[in-house]
This record gives structure tokens, C-alpha cells and sequence, in this order.
């Protein structure tokens, strides 16, 4: 986990933990620790946030392109507030990866995104929490 924000790196430990305790959690404060972590000892997935002083989630993810030995982790941007400090919402969902997702892992990603969007809010959140 990678955010700024200390609170929030405990908040998704602690909720990270409550849906596997068997899960190895590894956290950075900043963008340009988080890309020697990925680089040096790279974890199973990240989770990075997108509004950092210095080296945000979109630039760690361009160094990393720009790195041309790409890391194989799949790197997932996340955050509570959008860059001009408004909460954050949105009505679309968005998955990409560098080369594309075949018809399998498209069909995989449905399947486990639908249940979850179709309940209500309330709902999901008791679920998850």
C-alpha cells in the first residue's frame, strides 16, 4: 500500500486484514519508495495512491514504463480525494492493463465486479467491512 497519508495506510492495512489475516502487507510512504520497493522486491499486486506530493500514482506508474523492464505487478491506483481536493466519485469502472486483457480475464473480472455492483451501497459496505 502506498499513500502519503499515514492514517490511511493504516486504515487499509486494518481493512486489508479483516478480509485475509494470512495477508503480508508491505507499505510506502511515497511514490519514489514505492518504486525502488517495486523494483527490488516486488509484491504480488500494489495498491498506490493517485494523489501524492512528488512522485504521484500516474507517475510511478510512468517511471515504471519509462523503466522499459516494466514490473510484472499488477498495480492498482486507488484514492479518497481527486487532485483538485474534491471527494471522489464516479459512475464509470475502468480495468486496463499494458497488453490488453484477453476474453478469459475479461469474463473473470465481470464475473467478480457484477455481485459487488449490484448491491446497494449499504450493503457492499457491511459485506466488506
Amino acid at each position: 500500500m502506498v499513500d502519503d497519508d499515514a492514517d490511511a495506510r493504516r486504515l487499509f492495512v486494518r481493512m486489508l486484514h479483516a478480509c485475509d489475516a494470512r495477508l503480508e502487507i508491505d507499505t510506502a510512504a511515497d511514490g519514489e519508495e514505492a518504486l525502488e520497493r517495486l523494483r527490488t522486491r516486488p509484491p504480488d499486486l500494489a495498491l498506490v495512491d493517485v494523489v501524492m506530493p512528488g512522485l504521484d500514482g500516474y507517475g510511478l506508474l510512468g517511471r515504471l514504463r519509462a523503466d522499459g523492464a516494466s514490473v510484472a505487478v499488477p498495480i492498482f491506483l486507488v484514492s479518497a480525494m481527486d487532485p483538485a481536493d474534491q471527494p471522489l466519485g464516479s459512475a464509470v469502472f475502468s480495468a486496463t492493463m499494458d497488453r490488453g486483457l484477453s476474453l478469459r480475464q475479461l469474463l473473470r473480472c465481470l464475473q467478480a465486479v457484477t455481485p459487488i455492483l449490484g448491491q446497494p451501497e449499504a450493503a457492499a459496505v457491511r459485506a466488506s467491512g
